[in-house]
């Protein structure tokens, strides 16, 4: 379905929308005017941590304002995205599908190892949303999926409560008012992307795909190894100075702005305190399993922007010299009554 069709029929009927527009522009300076959908990871908690609560949203925007909201929920100490997952507004009268590029599919860790705007997938609304199994066919595609960038994460703070919610865009759909266009838009023309993109992800993988997949995964796994390792001093510092900031900030008596600024430099420490910890205390390579979502927050947020982007240039560079045979998927023209 259409994009613009989409954004004159939606029926809103989800979560509560934060009045904060930012959500459909998190750098301030990309896109006010933003259309389209975001993919948006959110981790709420209150000052000491006793509470935290982990979640995905999917935002939908129009001319940089958020005019929908499905979330999904996580356990705690979960951030895997659902790949798998149907995400649908409350009525099950909208239901969408986020789905990844066979590429992307055999990355050691997709989420974060792809350079900001580039294609890692496609978005898919669901024809019939009532049903419980569906086939390529039953999705309509909605619009291609590109790579947001966490060097934009941001902090909303509740003043009336104790309560924080740190942002981390992940995904944002294509908006053609905009002059972001990646590598694929010029091979492949920016209205055939479903033509290559499976909703299910149901692509056919030979035995030399997936062992020219673990080779490049291997590369990537040292790349952000030898980055930690070089930044193990970075790290153990930063939780010296967050517990010397929480003294500080408990033995002062400061207006309200203080305390804001104080304790927004203590939130990013406070949530990935142990990751840090652990990250500060490696030597060698990091089992593939350990570089996950929170492990590439706590790299953009402890390297400079041009540092990470360095390495996620490097890192899609690895995947770039991967050859795999491209496989087509038809899908229908419009939304069936």
């Amino acid at each position: 379905m259409k994009l613009s069709l989409l954004l004159s029929t939606f029926t809103v009927s989800c979560t509560a929308i934060s009045s904060v527009s930012r959500i459909c522009d998190p750098g301030r300076i990309a896109r006010p005017n933003f259309t389209g959908f975001r993919f948006d990871f959110q981790t709420s908690f209150n000052s000491d941590v006793s509470y935290i609560a982990r979640s995905y949203h999917l935002v939908l925007c129009k001319e940089g304002h958020p005019i929908s909201d499905i979330r999904y929920e996580l356990d705690p100490a979960d951030a895997k995205i659902p790949w798998d997952k149907t995400l649908c507004t409350a009525d099950r009268g909208n239901c969408y599908k986020l789905a990844r590029s066979k590429k992307t599919m055999l990355k050691a860790r997709p989420f974060m190892s792809t350079f900001p705007g580039e294609t890692v997938g496609g978005l898919f609304e669901l024809s019939d949303s009532q049903a419980e199994v569906a086939k390529d066919e039953s999705y309509l595609p909605v619009s291609r999926l590109l790579q947001d960038s966490l060097t934009s994460m941001w902090f909303e703070i509740h003043l009336n409560r104790d309560l924080f919610t740190a942002h981390f865009p992940l995904f944002h759909t294509f908006d053609p008012n905009s002059f972001e266009l990646d590598s694929d838009f010029f091979l492949r023309g920016a209205d055939q992307w479903e033509s290559f993109i499976s909703a299910n992800e149901d692509y056919k993988f030979e035995p030399q795909d997936r062992t020219l997949m673990e080779k490049a995964n291997e590369q990537v796994n040292s790349k952000i190894s030898q980055v930690i390792n070089d930044s193990n001093k970075k790290l153990s510092s930063i939780v010296s100075r967050f517990q010397k900031k929480l003294s500080t900030i408990a033995n002062s008596v400061l207006n309200v702005q203080e305390v804001v600024k104080k304790r927004k430099a203590t939130l990013f420490p406070k949530i990935f305190k142990s990751k840090i910890e652990t990250l500060s205390k490696l030597k060698g390579k990091l089992n593939p399993n350990e570089i996950d979502l929170d492990t590439m927050i706590v790299l953009s947020k402890v390297l400079p922007k041009e540092k990470f982007e360095e390495l996620l240039k490097s890192i899609d560079q690895v995947y770039a010299n991967v050859p795999l045979k491209k496989e087509i998927f038809k899908y229908p023209a419009q939304k069936k009554d």
